[in-house]
């Protein structure tokens, strides 16, 4: 993202384009490289104001810093394995319907 952009600033532009009644009543998937590069902080902020649009609730692809993010307490779950962390995570996301 350009200096001085910052992830509400991407969130109300998708919120802009959809109308706040555009995801009434759907889940919104975030995904792309904006969505990559940003932290989890900024990826949650996103998530969040998806119900701006009136969606249901918002969600990232998860990649290996979701899995970094939850590591601490899911470490023992996976006896100490980040990559079958992330093959379990990524089975949870959604990847259907259109994009903006």
């Amino acid at each position: 993202m350009p200096k001085g952009v910052f992830a509400k600033d991407v969130i109300l532009e998708i919120i802009r384009v959809l109308t706040v009644n555009g995801a009434t009543d759907w889940v919104v998937e975030f995904h792309g490289d904006v969505i990559t590069a940003m932290s989890m902080d900024e990826r949650m902020t996103v998530c969040n104001m998806a119900i701006e649009a009136g969606g249901t609730s918002g969600v990232c692809m998860p990649d290996s810093q979701t899995v970094d993010f939850l590591w601490p307490f899911i470490k023992d779950q996976y006896k100490n394995d980040k990559a079958a962390a992330l093959v379990d995570f990524r089975k949870m996301a959604f990847r259907r319907g259109c994009g903006v």
